[in-house]
């Protein structure tokens, strides 16, 4: 492949990964993928950072410039999912329609279960392409045996015709073979990297999330908060976190292929 494909494959495989951007992100002229809200002396901070088939995950800052401590609580952030993108007027006015669905923070436990989930369920799916590898390696054993004693019965016979379509049919059956093989093998290195990848994401949880914690007047916290979703990215989300009886409001919006081609420049340039 040349040289120069890569950076438009990289750049097009990018434009294919779900993402949520806020709600006025401009592709052409946006240089932030944050939110920052600011509420008496409190001051938060929200990215995405990654949505997966069931998770969507974000980085999430908390600044307190008040003279008291707050208390951070993200075990009770939640929000509102909506099939469609509410328009200018109805955010400016608060007339949102209804909701689609509801849905709220994990805690540490519940995301430990999820890792846990997801690393038996990868491990048995590698064990299953392994399998199915083998059995089709015995198989296509079992066929090429039969098909070679038929295809030198013939050859001796003077069935040069026959012999030779018995030939063509076997090396189709070789392709196919190899082509099944090599998506099994895909499969179980698809496996084995997202085993790898939820075990590290395992181990460093605890230090990653943002856990409940009581911060002092001038002091900051930062951590992941996991938000658990449906099946699929729906095309707004409005978040509420709640610091202190004080309502922070977030309104994402799914990122299209432009959005996300900027996201991956963005990424790029820091």
């Amino acid at each position: 492949m040349k040289p120069y494909l890569f950076p438009a494959l990289a750049i097009l495989f990018a434009s294919c990964q779900h993402a949520l951007v806020p709600v006025d992100f401009n592709p052409d002229t946006s240089t932030r993928k944050h939110v920052v809200k600011e509420k008496e002396g409190i001051t938060l901070i929200m990215e995405n950072i990654e949505v997966k088939s069931d998770l969507m995950v974000f980085d999430v800052e908390v600044i307190n410039t008040t003279k008291y401590p707050i208390w951070v609580n993200p075990e009770e952030f939640n929000y509102l999912e909506y099939w469609s993108q509410p328009t200018q007027s109805q955010l400016a006015n608060n007339e949102l329609p209804m909701p689609n669905r509801k849905g709220r923070s994990a805690n540490e436990m519940e995301m430990v279960k999820y890792y846990e989930r997801k690393i038996k369920s990868n491990n048995a799916a590698g064990s299953i392409f392994l399998l199915m590898g083998v059995g089709l390696l015995l198989i296509d054993s079992y066929q090429v045996a039969q098909k070679s004693e038929e295809y030198y019965q013939n050859l001796v016979q003077g069935n040069y015709q026959k012999s030779e379509s018995i030939a063509k049919n076997m090396a189709v059956q070789d392709a196919l073979v190899f082509a099944g093989l090599t998506a099994l093998d895909i499969g179980s290195n698809t496996a084995e990297v997202s085993t790898i990848n939820n075990n590290e994401d395992l181990h460093f949880l605890s230090e990653e999330i943002l856990s409940p914690q009581l911060l002092a007047p001038g002091n900051q916290c930062r951590g992941k908060v996991f938000f658990k979703k449906g099946q699929e990215l729906h095309s707004f989300y409005r978040f509420f976190l709640e610091i202190e009886s004080i309502e922070f409001k977030v309104d994402l919006r799914k990122a299209k292929s432009r959005d996300r081609q900027r996201l991956y420049e963005l990424n790029q340039k820091y």
